[in-house]
This record gives C-alpha cells, sequence and structure tokens, in this order.
C-alpha cells in the first residue's frame, strides 16, 4: 500500500503529461487499478487529473485480444495521454 501511495504521490508531484509503457492498456493499468481498488488507497484518482470520488466499473476487459483495461477503466487516465 506505502508503495502504492508513493507513485500516486510521485506522479502528482511531476504532473506527467504523458504516461509511458509497454502494454499500458493492455495490461499495467489493470492490475495497478484492481491492486489500488483492493488496498482500498483513497488518492486512486491521481492517476490522471480529473478528481474521483467513484472507483470505474473493472469487471470487463476491453474487446481487444488479450483483454486488458476496458473503456471505464481507461478514463482514469483523462488529462494524461
Amino acid at each position: 500500500r506505502a508503495l502504492l501511495n508513493f507513485l500516486l504521490a510521485r506522479l502528482h508531484q511531476i504532473d506527467a503529461d504523458v504516461l509511458v509503457g509497454h502494454n499500458i492498456g493492455g495490461f499495467d493499468l489493470d492490475v495497478l487499478l484492481h491492486r489500488l481498488q483492493a488496498n482500498k488507497v483513497p488518492n486512486w484518482s491521481r492517476l490522471g487529473r480529473l478528481r474521483r470520488n467513484k472507483m470505474p466499473n473493472l469487471g470487463g476487459g476491453g474487446n481487444k485480444f488479450g483483454g486488458g483495461a476496458g473503456t471505464a477503466a481507461l478514463s482514469t487516465l483523462a488529462g494524461r495521454l
């Protein structure tokens, strides 16, 4: 939980416009959001630039090969590319 809080604080501090990663929308974001939800991290909405109170529905994956993050999960990155 401390590592997740550190990640969110650092991301908020540097205020990155672009998040780059291999398959971030297909796997990484989905895993990250599930870990944030399981550990009840309160500032999960710092992944994007919009403050949100309600965690999106993480039940369904995308329609692409390999599943991954659905459109609700991808919307948590609003304001970043």
